[in-house]
């Protein structure tokens, strides 16, 4: 038997109340949710997200995926300001791979020995 595993979320940029910054918001849509939402549309998503994102004192953009269904971001701006509220990916693989070693010296406060290939590496903490 075939099993499928859908995951619905709404990514969401805008103004939070405090600081009034620009940040952003994954919301994962419950079957609760996509019951209140009702036919999957960007007016309904709108709705759900005017009751529902208090964090947001105003959501400029937002993208949003149910099932098959995916309602794309309004703007380029919109899309380009929620990937500006995204932190440095770890490793941009295959561009820049990084090692277990280069994840730890970047992400860690503790020293830690790290074992890579019959080779121990001494990191230190982050620069």
């Amino acid at each position: 038997m075939r099993q499928v595993i859908t995951y619905n979320f709404i990514d969401v940029v805008g103004t939070i109340w405090l600081p009034p910054v620009t940040a952003s918001y994954r919301y994962t849509l419950s079957l609760y949710d996509l019951e209140n939402i009702g036919e999957f549309t960007r007016e309904n998503v709108e709705a759900w997200l005017a009751t529902h994102a208090g964090d947001f004192q105003s959501v400029q953009d937002f993208y949003a995926t149910a099932g098959d269904v995916q309602i794309p971001w309004a703007t380029e701006e919109g899309e380009i300001a929620y990937l500006d509220t995204q932190g440095e990916p770890v490793c941009n693989y295959p561009d820049t791979p990084c090692t277990l070693a280069e994840f730890i010296r970047r992400y860690t406060d503790a020293p830690a020995e790290i074992r890579i290939s019959q080779t121990t590496e001494r990191v230190g903490s982050r620069p």
